[in-house]
């Protein structure tokens, strides 16, 4: 509850430098109430009375319905039933009092942009202060335990880069002419490209080469397996909205990222908090591009764009599955497509129950399948589900990016890491990015790119030197940066690597011989 507290009034304080909160509703001035009187009585009506409710134009002209799962009433009932929170003295005048000490923005398309402000990628890191102020049932630190920690704007904005170029390359089975073009596509920067003026640097890039990239852009299905505050899908967000911007005349961001959050970006974490804070990083990106508040939509429904879930267990599947079941498997794909752009509450409660009746009706065979698959319940804000599915939960079974910072620090134990090992198969040891890498071998595309910050320890462990010699078998390396010289993250204890590799055709998906001992 108080992470979405602070989420929501973050989100908000961003509105309201867009002018899109209406000032004259008051709705931030506490007056002679105290702070559980004024959660009642002026932020719940704003929440949940105007932001969530469609028919709220009489009281509050101005203040439009967003939608979109941040201001669900529903989400507060899982924690209070019938009570309300109640609050620290002085609660709310201290958190506004330092929000209005910052200069807030809301670009974050590009780590050239210098204003000293706060933007939405600083979310990632009140993420990660939030995580190492957690405790896990152990007692450890819960940053520790799962292996997070927030990833540089520069470190997202390179491997975004370079992954996609890696994708365009191979998709497009590039010519050395169209790999120059889609390098200047991509180098130049934002600042070089305008000074150029826009119409000439487009124009250097051959008409029909410019519809092929963009056709393989709408066609891209990128996926971020540990997703963490959003960095990844923000960052490849705004390096696939940039190319559209060089090469179509006609652009309109704000459809555009629309279009690119629907299409082409998923995301999975294990933790929930991880995956409010994404939501209102994706949400927060849509209305950077809002020029008039009146033409403002509401927000995109992300419950199956950005899902918690473990992404390293898949779902069983035997010789009796839903997913080959001729009529629930279209219905449930249905569901899924059109409820992610419904704006009406009373279809989205609507289209929230068939799915929950579907998924656990009692004529299902009992399975195990079908018992991971009633654990799935992707409208309950604050909870995941112990297994990860690209096809039911996305409708994607293979990509053509996965790209991410994966934890590591962390070891699977017990019935978990059987679990793991039953779902990927084995690596050198149980450390947990190993396993990430498996699973991006197993969810991409023949000729898919994969990238991402790992410990360089998988270069020169003893134990892995079976590990690389497979890499080598199974991967095209396209980049590897041996950040042995510094360190990327000042709080982690590991030295790092950057890579951007690409799929061989004939890889294996098999677990790997444990070669603990081996002399080379």
């Amino acid at each position: 509850f108080a992470s979405r507290l602070h989420g929501r009034l973050l989100f908000l304080w961003f509105h309201r430098k867009k002018n899109i909160i209406n000032e004259s509703k008051a709705y931030f001035t506490i007056g002679d109430q105290n702070d559980d009187d004024y959660y009642v009585n002026t932020l719940s009506t704003l929440f949940f009375n105007v932001l969530n409710n469609e028919d709220h134009a009489e009281f509050d002209p101005i203040t439009p319905y967003l939608n979109g799962g941040l201001f669900d009433q529903k989400s507060d009932g899982e924690y209070w039933n019938t009570n309300a929170p109640t609050f620290p003295t002085g609660f709310f005048k201290t958190l506004y009092d330092h929000f209005s000490s910052f200069n807030f923005t809301t670009d974050e398309s590009t780590p050239e942009y210098e204003q000293i402000a706060i933007d939405p990628e600083m979310l990632g890191r009140i993420f990660e202060s939030f995580l190492a102020t957690l405790k896990t049932e152990t007692g450890a630190q819960a940053k520790k335990a799962n292996g997070a920690f927030y990833t540089p704007r520069e470190i997202v904005s390179y491997m975004s880069r370079e992954s996609l170029r890696q994708y365009l390359y191979t998709a497009l089975d590039a010519s050395v002419t169209l790999k120059a073009s889609i390098d200047g596509l991509l180098d130049r920067s934002d600042s070089e490209w305008a000074l150029a003026g826009t119409n000439s640097k487009r124009d250097a890039v051959a008409k029909e080469d410019r519809q092929r990239i963009m056709d393989a852009l709408r066609d891209i299905r990128v996926l971020d397996p540990a997703v963490g505050s959003g960095a990844f899908p923000m960052g490849i967000l705004h390096k696939i909205l940039s190319l559209f911007e060089r090469l179509e005349p006609s652009f309109d961001p704000y459809e555009k990222k629309l279009s690119i959050l629907r299409k082409n970006i998923y995301g999975v974490d294990i933790d929930p908090t991880a995956i409010e804070i994404c939501r209102l990083r994706a949400w927060l990106s849509i209305i950077v591009d809002v020029k008039d508040i009146k033409k403002i939509k509401p927000l995109p429904n992300l419950d199956f764009k950005f899902v918690c879930a473990n992404s390293l267990i898949g779902l069983e599947k035997g010789q009796a599955s839903f997913t080959t079941d001729e009529k629930l498997k279209p219905e449930l794909i249905r569901i899924r497509d059109e409820y992610y752009a419904t704006s009406s509450k009373l279809k989205k409660d609507k289209f929230q129950k068939q799915y929950t009746k579907l998924t656990h009706k009692e004529t299902l065979f009992d399975t195990e399948e079908t018992r991971q698959l009633k654990s799935y319940r992707p409208f309950e804000n604050g909870r995941g589900t112990s297994f990860y599915d690209p096809e039911l939960m996305h409708g994607v079974n293979l990509f053509d990016v996965i790209i991410g910072n994966p934890p590591y620090g962390a070891s699977l134990k017990g019935l978990s890491r059987d679990a793991v090992v039953k779902s990927l198969g084995k690596v050198p040891d149980y450390e947990v990015y190993y396993y990430f890498i498996e699973l991006a071998k197993m969810l991409l595309l023949n000729n898919g790119v994969n990238s991402y910050i790992l410990p360089n320890t998988f270069l020169f462990n003893v134990f892995a030197s079976e590990y690389r010699k497979n890499i080598l078998e199974n991967w095209h390396i396209n980049t590897l940066i041996d950040c042995t010289a510094f360190k990327l993250f000042d709080s982690a204890t590991v030295y790092n690597a950057i890579t951007v590799f690409t799929k061989s055709k004939d890889s294996r998906i098999v677990g790997y011989k444990n070669t603990l001992g081996a002399k080379n």
